[in-house]
């Protein structure tokens, strides 16, 4: 449990985790008397009845994540108020009508995931409109943000508004909707990407092909092979469902796939491993790094040189991981492990 009592002088907390606890009391001071944390993980988060009694001062929290954990904000007086902006995992019993919660931007409760958006103010300092920003990786208000941007940029309206020939980003792309490509719903009806990968190695095998899939959601833990349980098909009788291991009847060039999915706050590390005799060689290796949203899901395809006995298989190096978000039943799938022979 962290404490911080007495004058705060506009201390700023960034990129902190306080996975104790968070304890705020005491008088602060008149001149810079808000305290700030962006972008924190706090878990429980105590205000005491005697915070920012006499001098005033507000505790600030932006984009912090609080797991869900109470927020026990006792503070006596309507100055001293604890501001959430657009924060993360907020326990749903939060109180937003009493003085001593003010709720800005998207604040997320945890429970029933719903969202209090009071539009118009983003604070990095309270009772402020008009900003400047202190340093130019920051933005204050939204007054300052309208400000500047003025007209240069026109307001998406509808889902009709923006029409690209081409849409090229560098990172992630959520979308909280379904994903239409030429009238198909990737969601819905196309399970993933790598259908579409099993099925032009299928069409293109040249006679060598298998896919292996699961049905169970079950959580596979470092240190096994990725459990593919079921066959689809199978040209050589060569893939081994007790093992998920593939073993390579005729030499030549493979391409192969595989898909997986993230267990909640998990960072898995999964390589393809071709064995040939008792040397193994990754193939390719997919982690979600950062990302460890649960049930995201990561697909890799690679092309490999093998020869007539070598064993190829997929394989948890590290963390955890499932093969479907959860257990369904044949026909569906959602991921699978694949390859097909394209070339001598």
């Amino acid at each position: 449990m962290v404490t911080i009592s007495g004058g705060n002088k506009g201390h700023i907390f960034k990129n902190c985790s306080f996975d104790g606890g968070l304890t705020l009391s005491g008088d602060t001071n008149q001149d810079n008397n808000n305290i700030q944390f962006i972008d924190c993980i706090i878990r429980t988060l105590n205000v005491t009845s005697d915070f920012g009694t006499i001098g005033g001062g507000n505790a600030l929290f932006r984009r912090c994540d609080f797991k869900g954990q109470p927020i026990n904000a006792l503070q006596t007086q309507s100055f001293g108020i604890v501001i959430l902006d657009t924060c993360f995992r907020v326990p749903d019993d939060l109180k937003t009508n009493t003085f001593n919660y003010q709720v800005q931007g998207s604040t997320t409760l945890d429970t029933i995931q719903n969202s209090i958006n009071l539009a118009g103010n983003y604070y990095i300092d309270y009772r402020s409109t008009d900003l400047t920003p202190l340093v130019d990786r920051e933005l204050t208000t939204k007054y300052y943000v309208d400000e500047q941007i003025g007209t240069r940029q026109p307001t998406i309206d509808t889902d009709t508004d923006l029409t690209s020939n081409t849409l090229t980003t560098t990172g992630n792309v959520d979308v909280g909707g379904s994903l239409m490509v030429e009238d198909v719903n990737v969601k819905d009806t196309l399970t993933s990407v790598q259908t579409q990968v099993d099925a032009l190695i299928n069409f293109t095998g040249g006679g060598v092909n298998f896919r292996a899939y699961s049905l169970s959601s079950s959580t596979i833990n470092a240190g096994n092979n990725l459990a593919y349980n079921n066959e689809d098909y199978d040209t050589e009788n060569s893939y081994d469902t007790g093992t998920a291991v593939y073993t390579i009847v005729i030499s030549g060039t493979y391409v192969f796939s595989l898909g997986w999915y993230v267990v909640d706050e998990q960072t898995a590390v999964i390589n393809l491993i071709r064995k040939r005799g008792a040397t193994e060689t990754i193939l390719q290796q997919s982690t979600n790094g950062t990302n460890t949203e649960n049930n995201s899901g990561f697909f890799i395809t690679t092309i490999a040189e093998c020869e007539t006995d070598d064993e190829v298989y997929a394989y948890v190096d590290s963390g955890s991981c499932r093969l479907v978000p959860f257990d369904i039943s044949d026909p569906d799938t959602y991921t699978s492990f694949s390859g097909s022979r394209i070339s001598n």
